[in-house]
């Protein structure tokens, strides 16, 4: 490895804030896939129904695909606590951006 870098933090909170701070990646959410770090894409419901469970299919309507592996993507159950966490990310990088004001006279 050429480069790396300690998180520093106990928890899993503490260390994202670390890393927001000390190396200010920019924050796209919901848009690489987990599984090959392809660009997500949206697609149509019915062009990966076949692909779904009988409860996924049932329950959700909105769907975004991975252009390279196919993977598919929803906002399933644990949607909301995970856009939690991606807000908690933004309010630190909102925190640590300076903030630009003009005086007039």
């Amino acid at each position: 490895m050429r480069f790396g870098a300690y998180v520093r933090g106990a928890d899993p909170d503490s260390q994202l804030r670390d890393v927001l701070d000390r190396f200010a990646p920019p924050l796209r959410p919901w848009t690489r896939c987990t599984a090959c770090n392809g660009m997500l894409e949206p697609v149509a419901k019915n062009e990966v129904e076949h692909l779904l469970r009988p409860g996924t299919r049932r329950t959700y309507e909105v769907f975004a695909r991975c252009r390279s592996c196919g993977k598919v993507y929803w906002r399933g159950a644990h949607g909301r606590r995970l856009a939690t966490l991606v807000e908690s990310a933004r309010r630190v990088v909102d925190a640590r951006s300076p903030v630009c004001t003009m005086r007039t006279r």
